[in-house]
């Protein structure tokens, strides 16, 4: 048990994981409120912290459920190495951020990625790469463990081998996250994140202890997110300013989950006992309201937030984006200042159709929901 796994435990052990969590929680929603009454009087949000970058959309895997499949046929070149170190310079400079998200596509698709990490060392900011862990070799590894900005890495790995290779299209994808582990697991703090869907909830138990013997003190669970058509032509009308080409994600013709709230409540009884591994649900949301949520009726609940309105995040392209799903671009933030971009009017027109339709059809099983 590393030493994050042991505070974790004590925390629970003595009691004090309740009151802690009632604590964080009333901060994060007043936090959400004052955002709120920002968005609603269309004023200036503080300047993000919150930083993710997308160095690609690029990706070396074909998983059924990914919404970018699409996205990527349009073959938008990624910023090159010179604007993406000059663009990372430019956010320490103005924001002086600390900490950044990597995230793809597959971030190591990218045969420069190195380059793009040290300059992130170099400016003195940590970093956490998500990825699907397939392409973390015993080179690449070496790499990575002389690098000290490196906050975590989290593997995508949704079933045992023949489960996980077909949902997500290799028949090495499993095997490859058992390497990058492998090579990684005593250097750096790991997350395996699990979408959760019909196909893969018979094994998420079995899955989880894997995860545990293999050493790996976190385990991340997400719902699979789609939208029906409706969903998406609903959305681009409630945000105005947003296409339906600028929504990217897995359109499916049915609107429901094919398992029950009492089906995953079973699973998270039986997560909970695996000594040695931390297991969280996404959204937070979901253990207050796991009916409506999986039903499609969260957005039926007054006083909705997401937690990346105040998050800005960057499109392979150095654009301003919202989010992994609402991809409209609100400017370059090479080109131009970035304060100005993320207090645009066009910014804050955004935020304030989002907020005040409770969010969208296509927000309502999202992994960062909140409520204020």
């Amino acid at each position: 048990m590393n030493y994050r796994s042991l505070l974790k435990w004590l925390i629970k052990k003595t009691g004090a994981y309740g009151y802690l969590k009632n604590g964080f929680d009333s901060f994060q929603n007043r936090r959400y409120r004052d955002i709120e009454s920002l968005i609603r009087d269309k004023k200036d949000l503080p300047l993000p912290r919150n930083v993710v970058f997308e160095p690609t959309t690029r990706c070396n895997l074909n998983c059924h459920m990914c919404p970018q499949r699409e996205d990527r046929k349009q073959l938008k070149p990624d910023l090159p190495l010179d604007k993406a170190q000059e663009l990372l310079t430019k956010l320490k400079k103005q924001l002086n951020i600390k900490s950044m998200g990597l995230i793809g596509g597959e971030v190591f698709v990218r045969s420069d990625i190195m380059e793009i990490l040290k300059t992130l060392e170099y400016l003195k900011v940590k970093v956490y790469i998500a990825s699907n862990g397939t392409l973390i070799d015993e080179g690449l590894a070496e790499k990575l463990k002389k690098l000290n900005n490196i906050a975590g890495l989290g593997f995508s790995l949704d079933g045992l081998k023949d489960r996980h290779d077909r949902i997500r299209g290799r028949d090495t994808a499993f095997s490859g996250v058992k390497r990058a582990v492998d090579l990684l697991k005593d250097d750096f703090s790991l997350t395996v994140n699990t979408v959760v869907m019909e196909d893969n909830i018979p094994e998420i138990v079995e899955l989880a202890k894997l995860i545990r013997d293999w050493g790996v003190p976190n385990h991340t669970l997400q719902f699979e997110m789609s939208s029906t058509a409706q969903d998406v032509e609903s959305s681009a009308k409630m945000l105005k300013s947003v296409g339906v080409g600028d929504i990217v994600v897995e359109v499916k013709e049915k609107d429901n989950y094919d398992f029950s709230a009492a089906e995953v409540g079973a699973v998270m009884d039986e997560l909970n006992k695996i000594s040695g591994l931390s297991v969280i649900i996404q959204p937070r949301l979901y253990s207050r309201f796991p009916t409506q949520y999986l039903d499609g009726r969260m957005r039926q609940i007054p006083g909705l937030s997401c937690k990346d309105v105040n998050t800005l995040r960057i499109s392979a392209q150095g654009e301003m984006i919202f989010c992994p799903f609402i991809k409209k671009g609100f400017g370059s933030l090479l080109d131009n200042d970035i304060a100005g971009i993320w207090n645009s009017a066009e910014a804050k027109e955004f935020r304030f159709n989002l907020y005040s339709n409770n969010l969208t059809p296509i927000c309502k099983r999202c992994c960062r929901l909140g409520q204020k």
